[in-house]
Parts: C-alpha cells; sequence; structure tokens
C-alpha cells in the first residue's frame, strides 16, 4: 500500500477516522487521522451494498461512503481500481464526467468518493419528479454520450449504464447542465473484460448479451464469447436507451415499451423483431443529439 493511501478505521471510542499509512489498523486514532468522520445518513443500498454520507469533523467536507454488504474486500478494491483506472486514463477534459474516488479502507471493506452535492438520479428526471425543459435534457443526453465515447477512447467500458447510474444537477452560477457517471463496480478495461465480473441490467441490455443469459434465480452470463467490443456495444446500446428516454417530454420510451409485461427470456427476440422501431429510434436519437453513429443495433 502506498503512504498517500488513505485508510479508514475506527479510533479506540468507535468513531469512524481515516489516516494515511502503509498498513491498515482496526484502531487508528495513533495515526494522527486526517479526518474524523460523523455519519449524516444513509443514502441507499443496492445490490452491492450501501451508501453513507459521511463528514469530516475538522473541515465540515463531506464524503460517501460505499460498504460491501457481504463484507466482500475483493468488491471494494475492484470499485476503487476502476475508478482510479478511469482519472488516469481519460482525457483530463473529460475527467469531471465521472466521480472521483479518494480512498479505500479498513482492510478494504470501504470506499470513499467525492458526494455529488445537489446531484439527483437522472432517473428523477425522466419520472418527472425534476422538472426539466428540453434543451435541459439535450445537454444531459450530449454530455452522457461525450462521457462514455471518452471512456471507450480511453479503453473502458462502464458495463451498466442505466438512468440510476447517471447523476445530473445545475451548475450554481452558470445554471448549465451537469453530469457524473457513476457506480463502476462493474467495469473492465480493454485487457480484463473477459476476466471481469458480467453483471449488468436487463434491461438495458443488448439482445447480442441477452443471448447468453442465464434467466433462472442468480443468472450469470457465459463469459467465452465476451471481449472489449462486446462491452462497448453494452454501453452505446444503454446509452442509446438513455439518450431516447431524454428525447421525449413524458415518461416514454417505444424500445422499453416493447418489453414492458413481457418474460425476460424473450427479450432478444422481441427486439430483433421490430427493427423498424429500433430505426425510428435511432433517427430520433440523432435528430435530438447530432450524433453521427446509430446506437440501438441488433446484432
Amino acid at each position: 500500500m502506498e503512504k498517500s493511501q488513505i485508510c479508514i478505521g475506527r479510533k479506540k471510542d468507535g468513531s469512524l477516522c481515516t489516516y494515511r499509512a502503509q498498513k491498515p489498523s482496526r484502531y487508528c486514532g495513533i495515526h494522527k487521522p486526517q479526518y474524523e468522520l460523523q455519519t449524516i445518513r444513509r443514502i441507499g443500498s443496492g445490490g452491492f451494498g450501501q451508501t453513507t454520507l459521511v463528514r469530516d469533523k475538522s473541515t465540515g467536507k463531506q464524503y460517501l461512503m460505499k460498504k460491501s454488504l457481504r463484507d466482500r474486500p475483493t468488491e471494494i478494491r475492484r470499485q476503487y481500481q476502476n475508478l482510479m483506472a478511469v482519472q488516469q486514463r481519460v482525457d483530463p477534459d473529460t475527467r469531471h464526467l465521472f466521480v472521483a474516488p479518494v480512498g479505500v479502507g479498513q482492510e478494504d471493506r470501504y470506499l470513499l468518493m467525492d458526494y455529488l452535492k445537489d446531484f439527483v438520479p437522472l432517473s428523477y428526471v425522466l419520472c418527472g419528479h425534476l422538472p426539466s425543459t428540453r434543451e435541459e435534457r439535450r445537454q444531459a443526453a450530449l454530455l452522457l454520450l461525450r462521457a462514455v465515447d471518452a471512456l471507450h477512447q480511453a479503453g473502458m467500458a462502464h458495463s451498466d449504464i442505466k438512468p440510476e447510474n447517471i447523476m445530473v444537477g445545475r451548475d450554481p452560477e452558470t445554471k448549465q447542465i451537469q453530469l457524473r457517471l457513476i457506480d463502476f463496480g462493474l467495469a473492465c478495461t480493454r485487457e480484463n473484460c473477459r476476466k471481469a465480473s458480467p453483471g449488468g441490467t436487463i434491461r438495458y441490455m443488448p439482445p447480442s448479451f441477452l443471448d447468453y443469459y442465464d434467466f433462472r434465480p442468480q443468472g450469470t452470463f457465459s463469459l467465452s464469447k465476451r471481449n472489449f467490443e462486446d462491452y462497448v456495444e453494452y454501453d452505446r446500446w444503454a446509452t442509446g436507451l438513455v439518450v431516447l428516454s431524454l428525447s421525449y417530454d413524458k415518461t416514454s420510451n417505444p424500445v422499453l415499451d416493447l418489453l414492458s409485461n413481457q418474460p425476460k427470456k424473450h427479450y432478444a427476440s422481441i427486439l430483433r423483431t421490430h427493427p423498424t422501431v429500433l430505426r425510428d429510434a435511432n433517427t430520433r436519437i440523432r435528430e435530438f443529439t447530432g450524433y453521427p453513429k446509430d446506437l440501438l443495433v441488433s446484432s
């Protein structure tokens, strides 16, 4: 572990703190902790783990702390490594489009990230909980396309793009839309996509991925035919679905509507038997954003 590594541990009184050290320790009071963290509130939880908003008592700065519910340090390490890879690989002009990591700690059981104050999940916008104009939604779509292109050019794939993993907000001064892509637990690089955990969200998978999905409980992909280009295809398809949703004033998406109330195991065949819907969707995306490539390609 490098000396610059931020670790999270506990003082003898039980309070959390972070510190810089070569080796993590159960008690960190003797390490002159850089931060003393206080829990503010629970943000939410999902398949990966629980996210909590914490505050540094000395500076007042807030962070997001993510903990694996299954107590698997490898998952925390993978997320941190993926987030660091993004910051190291992508062009400096696009780094602000991705959530930034702060560090890991307590034997890799926690991940500390920047707190995106005044940002909300894009799903809030699509559901109408946050008013937005067509131009604001177009700005969000363009920022998402820019982020995904930057990620792919850097040799990385996100592998779980969906509204819940896209945070949006307004710049307090210019009022321009801001966007951050989050949750890189399933991300992979060009070098390790065959080894990465498959995961993902079925509604946002392209037909080529659905062909290899086991729809039984705890179903998984067959990784034998998965490579970096496959995950890029997944990202583009999922991005296309999100952008298509943004192009409508009301909660609507003709492609996702096809899958509504249908058995998941039939998703691939349904999508392939409606080429007109996909063609019209790609046309709408081009007209809405000016993006030159078709994103919803059924292979």
